[in-house]
């Protein structure tokens, strides 16, 4: 089962599969009620909404503990049997800590053998195990692959920069290439990698 969740960051359209489990994550529920979504659950401390929304399927929790709010949200999906899990409004403003967070989350996502997509405006990112991948891409953006673990070792076809590439954590190595094909590969033979799709917003930077 698919869990969409809703944070209070940068939050475009929300795109909502049917069927799909939703839960807003404390300011998140804002954001839910701009864009007329009825969250199955609503979760949180609520210090950043401001107040707590009524209802029998709101779950306040402490200040102090030790889970973000997205991080309570992704194990509620959990227990409730779901696999896929795609996050909004996990990234932007001036809480770089809060998307740092969320990147980690999607990392602790794929510990327990789900899969999990950040969404932000104009963009997304996910984590590539092993094995193959053709992940979506925006006609004239970009993909960047970053390592999460110490190294790790990737094939890249359809791309400008392809070839067999060693990403390191503490280099950069990977950012901003340009996919040639509809579908380019990305093969990751060991390690774990962060990729990020982004739309071409007229600067590249590399």
């Amino acid at each position: 089962m698919i869990c969409v969740i809703i944070a209070g960051g940068e939050c475009g359209k929300v795109h909502i599969p049917t069927d799909a489990f939703v839960i807003a994550a404390d300011s998140g529920y804002a954001r839910c009620m701009e864009q007329g979504i009825a969250p199955h659950l609503v979760i949180g401390d609520f210090d950043s909404l401001g107040y707590v929304p009524e209802g029998k399927n709101v779950v306040t929790v402490p200040v102090r503990k030790d889970d973000t709010d997205m991080m309570l949200a992704v194990k509620a999906g959990f227990d409730r049997g779901c696999g896929e899990f795609l996050l909004y409004g996990g990234t932007g403003g001036r809480r770089l800590s809060h998307t740092m967070a969320n990147i980690q989350t999607l990392s602790y996502i794929r510990s327990r053998g789900g899969t999990g997509t950040l969404f932000f405006e104009g963009g997304y990112a996910c984590i590539l195990a092993a094995g193959e991948h053709r992940p979506k891409v925006y006609p004239g953006g970009y993909i960047s692959l970053f390592a999460l673990s110490d190294t790790a070792q990737v094939s890249l076809s359809g791309f400008a920069y392809e070839g067999d590439v060693t990403l390191e954590r503490h280099f950069p190595l990977g950012v901003s290439n340009v996919p040639l094909a509809d579908a380019p590969l990305v093969k990751v033979h060991s390690g774990e990698v962060l990729a990020v799709a982004e739309e071409r917003d007229g600067t590249q930077s590399r």
